[in-house]
């Protein structure tokens, strides 16, 4: 498989150049300038690279990627990330993968192919870890690697796989992928008092200091939840939900009266 451009430590971007003169193609690193230039130039990562490499190039560029990933929060993570990390953090984890999510869903009778990405922990027997909750600086050494297979799987069956193919990953597609998951909070703040008021709720149900419900009463409360939510925002039509973000939409019809309406 060919790519555009190479990861390499110390977050460097090379290309390979093709010289005529001597009919040979020459290794060359991206300069400043070129960085930007690149976003959809597509990527791989060498043997060697980690998640900080990555992260270097981020912070070397970070006007350019905080204005493309349009995450507005990237500062505080990349500041982060350059602390000192405590002894042994991150020693359970064997690598920092990025893959593709793709599902083939219908919508109003359409097929609508829903494509993201995918960024999560490996640990040593293989078990997959979210990433959103665990320090930027914790993370710096582990490997990075990219799968560039991409398999569309059927919306109504998730377990039948419509396509299989291999599907380059371009600059922009690793930072956002990446920044998506570990800048998940608004905040380095934020995120840690998340995860202590879960430990806080995890200590109180062990110590039966915490209602427990069943599943169905949560069921149940998300429910009339939704109908809450949905009775304040009436399509004039069908009483349905209207709220929708399409174009050229009135904001007092739901989208399947929208289109009705279009059809007639």
């Amino acid at each position: 498989m060919h790519y555009d451009l190479q990861l390499r430590k110390n977050g460097r971007l090379f290309r390979m150049e093709w010289f005529a003169q001597d009919g040979v193609h020459i290794e060359q690193e991206l300069n400043s300038e070129e960085v930007e230039q690149n976003l959809y130039s597509t990527v791989c990562v060498s043997p060697d690279a980690r998640l900080g490499d990555l992260l270097r190039l981020i912070s070397d560029h970070a006007d350019v990627f905080e204005l493309a990933t349009g995450c507005s929060n990237m500062a505080a993570f990349l500041e982060e990330a350059r602390a000192e990390a405590p002894e042994g953090a991150g020693d359970d984890l064997v690598t920092a993968e990025l893959e593709w999510t793709a599902v083939l869903d219908d919508e109003e009778g359409q097929p609508v192919l829903v494509q993201d990405t995918h960024f999560y922990g490996q640990s040593e027997d293989g078990s997959a870890c979210a990433l959103e909750f665990t320090p930027v600086n914790h993370l710096y050494e582990i490997p990075l690697s990219i799968n560039d297979a991409l398999r569309i799987c059927d919306g109504a069956d998730p377990d039948k796989i419509l396509l299989s193919a291999v599907c380059p990953m371009t600059l922009l597609d690793v930072v956002s992928g990446v920044m998506k998951e570990l800048a998940f909070f608004e905040s380095p703040q934020e995120r840690n008092e998340n995860l202590e008021e879960i430990r806080d709720r995890c200590r109180q149900m062990t110590e039966g200091e915490c209602e427990s419900h069943t599943l169905e009463e949560v069921q149940k409360k998300m429910r009339l939840r939704a109908e809450d939510e949905r009775k304040r925002f009436p399509c004039r039509s069908c009483d349905q939900d209207s709220r929708c973000a399409c174009f050229g939409k009135p904001h007092d019809l739901c989208h399947r009266c929208f289109v009705k309406m279009k059809e007639n």
